[in-house]
């Protein structure tokens, strides 16, 4: 159990990354367009 909710929390930071990078891909875009 304990492993498992590592496993988790660990996704959750890796999700929360990509996020943040697709967020700052979007904005890099907007600038380029407008």
């Amino acid at each position: 159990c304990d492993n498992m909710l590592k496993t988790t929390e660990e996704a959750m930071v890796e999700n929360a990354a990509q996020v943040k990078n697709v967020r700052a891909n979007l904005r890099q875009n907007a600038k380029k367009n407008g």
